[in-house]
């Protein structure tokens, strides 16, 4: 009998996959446990052959509690997260810290049943007696992306790509920040837009995937259609991806309240064109944490930003780049 202990936030999804383990005959759900602090508690008590453990929890995220778990109760673990698709960054980095197993936690808990399989041989897999010590053996995490605790955000969700190819064009070929671009860009020509985005900023680009993390001189820009939510694991920024049609509040306010709420008087904004009612409410909330927001004064919202005093500057293009060099006392390229 596998003794399986589950660790979630969300009491829903707790029941969930406690119904699904327990259609297996050979697993039985020892406990639960709605955050990390909590799961190490558990271990200590239940000692079970398997943790399902998801990521997104308060008090103690899911990443710390693995590095206690894996340094003070090494026992096998099987993420089971809405982030952590096997290939994401955030899932190499979880497997070199002794994570035997990882299964994406479906965004919508009708269709839990379709991974119910997945999930219940993934444990199975996690409680054979020499999965951990394979685990462990790699715990390296060396050469994956460096934490940061500073970050630019280019606002563009009407400017013309050329506009945010020319910003690249004058800024500095680091940045000792992550960069994260919202942008509309029409799905024919991605490809070509990232590569003139890629020669002007001579930086790495492209567009963000789910439980990728925030690390220095890198720009990820969000996908079309989806949203961008940046959640906080240990030490560092991930991004979570949020279908629009499934989203009911407005995508930049959500992706700046985020950004403001890990990185406080670290964040800096660009906004390229006008906002509309989706945007204020996130300025508001980087200037009330400490962060600076610069404006192009060549588009619509000067008025609304003026009146309510939230712009730091208004500037050009080219003015926007020097200002924001100079943040991480850098100068522009040209």
């Amino acid at each position: 009998m596998i003794r399986l202990l589950i660790v979630d936030d969300s009491f829903f999804d707790r029941q969930i996959i406690k119904r699904i383990v327990s259609e297996d005959p050979e697993i039985q759900v020892v406990g639960e446990a709605k955050n990390g602090r909590e799961a190490l508690e558990k271990i200590k008590e239940l000692d079970p052959d398997v943790i399902c453990l998801d990521l997104i929890m308060p008090k103690e995220d899911g990443v710390l509690a693995l590095e206690q778990i894996v340094t003070e109760k090494p026992t096998p673990v099987v993420i089971f997260s809405a982030i952590s698709s096997p290939l994401s960054e955030i899932s190499k980095r979880l497997s070199a810290l002794g994570v035997v197993n990882i299964v994406q936690k479906p965004n919508q808990p009708e269709k839990f049943s379709l991974i119910s399989t997945e999930l219940i041989r993934n444990v199975k897999d996690a409680a054979k007696g020499d999965a951990i010590q394979k685990a462990l053996k790699n715990t390296d995490d060396s050469g994956y992306p460096v934490a940061v605790d500073k970050v630019l955000v280019l606002v563009c969700p009407m400017a013309r790509p050329v506009e945010l190819e020319e910003y690249l064009s004058y800024a500095p070929e680091s940045l000792p920040a992550g960069i994260i671009v919202h942008q509309f860009l029409y799905v024919q020509l991605v490809d070509v837009w990232l590569e003139r985005l890629r020669q002007a900023a001579r930086m790495p680009i492209r567009i963000a995937e789910e439980g990728d993390m925030i690390t220095q001189s890198r720009i990820l820009v969000s996908p079309n259609g989806m949203a961008m939510e940046i959640i906080h694991l240990k030490d560092r920024g991930v991004i979570q991806l949020i279908d629009y049609e499934k989203f009911s509040k407005p995508c930049i306010d959500t992706l700046l309240f985020s950004v403001s709420r890990i990185y406080k008087s670290g964040v800096t904004v660009n906004v390229f064109s006008g906002l509309g009612p989706d945007g204020m409410a996130g300025i508001r909330y980087v200037r009330k944490n400490g962060g600076k927001v610069f404006i192009n004064k060549d588009q619509s919202i000067i008025k609304r930003i003026t009146e309510e005093k939230l712009a730091d500057k208004l500037l050009t293009v080219k003015e926007l780049a020097s200002e924001t060099a100079s943040v991480y006392g850098l100068k522009t390229k040209n």
